[in-house]
């Protein structure tokens, strides 16, 4: 079977190759292309050729990296500013940097552009700001070596940019009399006015000609002036993003205040006609008597009549569709101008970018993939922390989904393998406070569900464009980017030496991830394959038109997903609207938010798929009114509907009975706000007849008390249909798994019950699970989320661990090893690639387990122990391969050797014995945080040392630097070092002349004198050195230059450097009581 599937895989490839020489070559040549600089090909991107690591980008925005909040400053304040930041960014692994391209900043006035910097609109002789000097900014780009540039050029940035925090579209052109009919409006006529920023945001009208004209002379002014010379062959220029999620204004009901322009509303009348053909058409679903098109009014907000279901809402549906419709429209225009422009599709790549979190009535309407019908990848952003609540995130199941559901939309473009970029991963946010373990949680999810890549947003802080004479008044407060502007940093001719920028909070994370993780295994991770279930969550595009469906497709759908992972499930997204009914079949189960209106055919679809042996679990409503607004009771019929619309569920109990479990647990109203579908009244389902008979055949498992009325509800139930079954639970408990209440110990006991409803559930239907939690601390527990990656025919899987619980977990992880492809005859090691002690800053790798061997199930089984709220990466090889190959390790210890604390540490974790010994080298640094973490390190590798007197030598050493070692004990190590006569115990030495125990100097100061000609050479290179003090340079180069000295007759220079220094200054007053001279 796994032969077979193998060959089915390289068909495929061979097929897919053909493809790209026969058909997509041969078209870029007819464009007058060579060869395409950059494409993707089986969910890999290619430039120039060459297959693509993990893209790790950072998100710097030279326009507000400038190094100062001034005016007129000198151009090498600001090119230092992003020397460093761009310094910084190669520390921190990045190889992508994404940056936005303000128009306003670069055509300060109507027809100046400005690329150079050297504007001077204030006509004082200097140029006003340098860093508009994008050529020379792309130019630096080059030179640090960063091969993949994402540039987002608008003309809509948003990114908090400008007065109205709406930018980038510039003042003068919004301000213009001859655009004022450009702008949108309100339902009144008037100018729609945002509450943005300074509350004064006017937006044009996406689509508007006259508009759109200005943007078409920007694009090319910025083409002609900079991407001519950035694109193409071995240039770095790879992606370009369309706008920047292009909304309606940032605010709730804002598809309901703007756009009722006259061009806006022209459009939507024209969208009408193009949908339903004929006026009478739409007069039968709207229940109007409209003669033309042209008399359609938009709907309002006060038109919201929920007593008129479902009719009513058809209108408003078409009102959002029209919506996002418009912005397709305009994203398409915007992708035919740069085509125009003579940048085609293999040139770069064209991406949208959309923000996932919908509130109100949606102010990004939908979220829907249409953008595959242009050939625009989607790409998300991911913010899941946006509140100031106590809990580590408000939105803890969305990356995964959001990657997933991209990944899918992407497919449509793409083909099978899908490909997906996340724009912006949240570093921070304006307010609150993002710890780096809710990091983890964001990136760990991202990457194990198959991100590709993603750029950190905010990399650094900055100044938005003015002049101040306080820079805070300018600042960007985004707290916990990983580089912050320093405000000290104000001219260059500072001999304090002051950097601009210093590290946050998230830098050692970010710095981790990128040169420990990503850059060894990027590779390995973007080929590999996410361990799937025979499971589906339904997403349906129609509902995203919705206003019930916008909380569905962006909450509650991504809390489905974590639930089902919490239970030992990993779900794929499916997309109804577009899947066959063969794909359908693919899944043995799937779960769907059921709404009271869908297509006929997908209706159909459904159907089909349980008759034929599938399982649906259908959620809130089912569909009674197919999308047109006629009855359908293809549902209805054979299942139990609702007697009503949504209702709150207040405090109460659940009941639940099913697969020979059963349960009660208790539901306290949260800020969620739980809805249920009431089935009946009374206690009695709505599926009796007059005499009471149950003539649907349906068996209850699930039933909602509520305690102030002591009213029972039916909440679940299944009833056979065909080959298959129907479940149908009519609430929409899950949403806590999405919320941040999933953290709140209040709703500990709805959580776990809830979760052990879904676990029997699935308990029957035959799914294998290739990675399992058998137990969490001797219990299950819906806190943890365990999943997993595999490359084929390669002896790797990664394993994905979220310890959502504010304790620490020990998890017992079981894996079907032989169905992930590992060798029966081979021994496998776990590592925690993101191992890191309590109260320490930094990871590093760690062996949870070593020499596991499957059992004759072909299983094997190990704990792993996660501290609170941590989450982690685990990758699982054979004991014989090594995470980091020798060139990575060499350059490990170039870093620590340097005084990177975070690469001394991570040697401590790889347990590579050939390490120790530029460790002990470290122990003559001052730094004291440097000595403790080698000391550290040092311990962890002491067990694997098989040289006896290097282990010996090792001992002593980290004896001298333990703080809560005695006094006497530390003499004694000396002494040992000392005894032991090996020149790989020298730094020791030195370093205890740093100690503030005068004893302690000066018996190591005795010791490196007793140890003669051997610490010759070893000493030499302190001489040099600018850490080590005059005083003690002076004795080493004594003792160097003469071979040692002899301690009865020596006689000491000081030199006057030196006269005050630790080492002389007590000896005159305690030489006596010593025990150097005992010794």
């Amino acid at each position: 079977m796994k032969g077979s599937r193998k060959g089915n895989r390289v068909f495929k490839e061979i097929l897919l190759y053909l493809f790209f020489v026969l058909i997509f070559i041969p078209l870029a040549l007819a464009q007058g292309n060579s060869s395409p600089h950059v494409y993707i090909q089986n969910g890999i991107l290619y430039i120039d050729g060459v297959p693509q690591s993990f893209l790790y980008g950072a998100e710097i925005q030279y326009f507000r990296a400038r190094g100062s909040c001034q005016k007129n400053i000198d151009p090498e304040i600001t090119y230092t500013a992003w020397d460093e930041l761009l310094n910084k960014a190669k520390e921190a692994g990045i190889n992508t940097i994404s940056f936005y391209i303000p128009w306003d900043w670069h055509e300060p006035v109507e027809g100046k552009f400005d690329f150079t910097g050297e504007y001077d609109g204030d006509g004082d002789g200097r140029p006003d700001y340098p860093a508009r000097n994008l050529k020379h900014f792309f130019e630096m780009i080059k030179g640090k070596g960063f091969k993949v540039v994402i540039i987002r050029p608008g003309p809509y940035i948003n990114a908090e940019w400008g007065p109205h925090f709406f930018g980038a579209v510039p003042e003068w052109l919004t301000a213009n009399e001859e655009y004022q009919d450009t702008l949108m409006r309100e339902e009144n006529g008037e100018i729609s006015i945002s509450s943005m920023g300074d509350g004064e945001v006017k937006i044009h009208s996406y689509n508007h000609e006259k508009f759109l004209e200005k943007v078409k002379e920007w694009f090319r002014a910025l083409y002609n002036n900079v991407l001519k010379d950035v694109i193409g062959e071995g240039a770095p220029l790879v992606f370009i993003q369309l706008d920047n999620e292009t909304n309606y204004g940032w605010e709730e009901h804002a598809l309901y205040r703007r756009d009722y322009s006259a061009h806006s509303i022209e459009a939507y009348r024209k969208f009408l006609e193009d949908k339903y053909k004929d006026i009478e058409n739409l007069n039968q679903v709207y229940n109007t008597q409209y003669q033309s098109f042209s008399e359609v009014r938009p709907p309002s907000l006060f038109d919201l009549d929920w007593s008129l279901l479902p009719q009513i809402p058809i209108r408003h549906r078409d009102w959002i569709e029209f919506h996002d419709f418009y912005i397709e429209k305009y994203l398409s225009t915007l992708k035919n101008f740069w085509e125009e422009i003579d940048i085609k599709e293999g040139d770069v790549l064209f991406i949208r970018s959309e923000a996932y979190n919908t509130w109100g009535l949606g102010h990004i309407p939908g979220w829907n993939g249409l953008s595959s019908n242009n050939g625009i990848l989607t790409a998300v952003n991911l913010y899941q922390k946006i509140t100031e609540s106590p809990y580590l995130l408000d939105f803890p199941m969305k990356p995964g989904h959001d990657i997933k559901w991209a990944t899918e939309v992407n497919k449509l473009i793409l083909g099978e393998k899908g490909w997906n970029y996340v724009t912006e991963m949240q570093t921070g946010w304006f307010w609150g406070d993002l710890s780096n373990s809710a990091r983890e949680h964001i990136y760990v999810d991202g990457i194990g569900h198959g991100v590709k890549g993603f750029t950190f947003y905010y990399f650094h802080t900055g100044f938005n464009e003015g002049e101040a004479s306080d820079c805070r008044e300018l600042g960007l407060f985004w707290k916990g980017a990983p580089l912050n502007f320093n405000l000290q940093y104000i001219t260059l001719t500072d001999s304090t030496g002051v950097k601009p920028w210093v590290c946050g909070e998230s830098w050692s994370l970010i710095k981790y991830l990128g040169n420990y993780v990503l850059a060894p295994l990027g590779e390995d991770l973007i080929q590999s394959e996410e361990v799937e279930n025979e499971v589906a969550i339904l997403d349906y595009l129609p509902y995203h038109y919705s206003l019930e469906g916008i909380e569905i497709s962006t909450h509650l759908s991504g809390a489905l997903m974590g639930l089902l992972i919490a239970a030992g499930y990993n779900p794929r997204i499916c997309l109804l609207d577009v899947a066959s009914e063969d794909e359908l079949n693919k899944y043995k189960v799937l779960f769907f938010h059921g709404l009271n209106y869908m297509k006929k055919k997908d209706m159909h679809k459904l159907l089909n798929y349980v008759k034929g042996g599938g399982i649906l679990v259908n959620f809130l409503d089912l569909p009674s009114f197919d999308d047109n607004g006629n009855q359908d009771d293809s549902f209805s019929k054979i299942l139990v509907d609702s007697s009503s619309g949504p209702v709150v569920m207040t405090k109460g109990k659940i009941q639940w009975s099913l697969n020979n479990s059963k349960g009660e647990f208790s539901y306290y109203p949260s800020r969620a706000w739980l809805n249920f579908y009431p089935l009946t009244t009374g206690g009695v389902y709505w599926g009796l007849n007059e005499d009471g008979e149950d003539t649907k055949g349906i068996v209850p498992f699930m039933w909602y008390i509520e305690e102030s009325t002591g009213e029972r509800y039916l909440l679940g139930y299944y009833k056979e249909y065909g080959k298959g079954r129907i479940y149908h639970i009519a609430c929409n408990l899950h949403y806590l798994f999405n919320e941040g209440d999933y953290y709140n110990p209040r709703l500990g006991e709805c959580l776990e019950g809830y979760y052990e409803v879904t676990k029997a559930l699935l308990s029957d239907m035959e799914l294998n699970r290739a990675i399992e939690v058998t137990s969490v601390n001797g219990y299950p527990g819906y806190h943890v989320l365990v999943w997993g990656r595999v490359i084929e025919d390669k002896d790797t899987v990664f394993i994905f661990v979220r310890n959502n619980s504010e304790s620490g977990a020990k998890i017992n992880v079981k894996i079907m090893a032989g169905a992930l492809g590992l060798d029966k005859n081979k021994e496998y090691k776990v590592i925690d690639l993101m191992y890191k002690e309590e109260n320490t800053p930094y990871y590093c790798y760690n062996t949870v387990v070593s020499n596991l061997s499957m059992d004759d199930k072909n299983e094997i089984s190990f704990t792993v122990k996660v501290e609170a709220e941590r989450a982690t990466i685990l990758v699982i090889q054979p004991v014989d391969v090594p995470v980091l190959g020798e060139k990575q390790i060499e350059k490990l210890i170039e870093q620590a050797l340097q005084g990177d604390i975070q690469a001394i540490v991570q040697l401590g974790g790889l347990g590579k014995v050939e390490t120790v010994e530029p460790l002990l080298s470290l122990l003559s640094k001052p730094d004291r945080e440097i000595i403790s973490e080698t000391r550290r390190a040092l311990i962890k590798l002491m067990d694997g040392i098989e040289d006896e007197m290097l282990k010996e030598i090792v001992n002593n050493a980290v004896i001298i630097y333990d703080l809560e070692a005695s006094k006497e004990e530390k003499l004694n190590a000396i002494k040992q070092l000392v005894q032991i006569g090996d020149i790989r115990g020298v730094d020791a030495l030195v370093g205890a002349l740093r100690e503030d125990d005068i004893d302690i100097k000066l018996t190591a100061l005795w010791g490196l004198m007793k140890m003669g000609d051997i610490v010759v050479e070893p000493l030499q290179k302190y001489l040099d050195d600018p850490e080590i003090s005059d005083d003690v340079k002076y004795l080493l180069s004594q003792i160097s230059s003469t071979g040692g000295i002899d301690v009865e007759y020596a006689e000491f220079e000081v030199p006057e450097a030196a006269e005050d220094s630790f080492c002389f200054a007590p000896v005159e007053e305690n030489i006596s009581e010593s025990p150097f001279w005992e010794l």
